[in-house]
């Protein structure tokens, strides 16, 4: 059945749900330093396609501050011991970057596996990071990490 989602070029995994006819779908490549990650629900009785969503960044550039964009906040954070320590042993990292609510300059970065997420089991690195790089780092749990998988 999963090879009507996957095709020659593109390898889809499934990842490990608790639901029996919702499936979570995953693909990930690397190439030249880019990490891409193109993942996906679907209701094997209802939907005849998953809808996808994509993270990407490249692995090899390291941001240093002052930070400026989305991707280098990515960037640096991802390269932290604490985001390396929390990730390797899992197979599938994201993140989801929010802007701190009353700071300016300031964003929240949650690191987190998809595996977890799917069985219902979420739980992120949280990293609060400003423009100059300063940073805290704290595990958090429960947190909806990422809206786009909610629906």
């Amino acid at each position: 059945m999963i090879k009507k989602y996957s095709s020659k070029e593109e390898r889809i995994n499934v990842l490990p749900t608790s639901g029996l006819f919702v499936w979570y779908l995953v693909n990930k490549t690397e190439t030249g330093g880019e990490y891409r990650l193109k993942y996906g629900k679907i209701n094997v009785i209802k939907d005849k396609a998953p809808k996808y969503t994509e993270f990407r960044f490249n692995k090899k550039t390291m941001a240093r501050p002052p930070l400026k964009d989305v991707e280098q906040i990515k960037s640096f954070t991802y390269h932290l011991k604490e985001v390396q320590n929390y990730i390797k042993k899992f197979k599938y990292p994201v993140a989801d970057i929010r802007k701190s609510k009353g700071a300016q300059n300031r964003w929240v970065v949650y690191w987190y596996p998809l595996e977890l997420v799917m069985l219902d089991r979420t739980s992120a690195l949280e990293i609060t990071v400003s423009k100059n790089g300063s940073y805290s780092a704290r595990r958090t749990f429960f947190i909806n990490v990422n809206r786009n998988l909610a629906r």
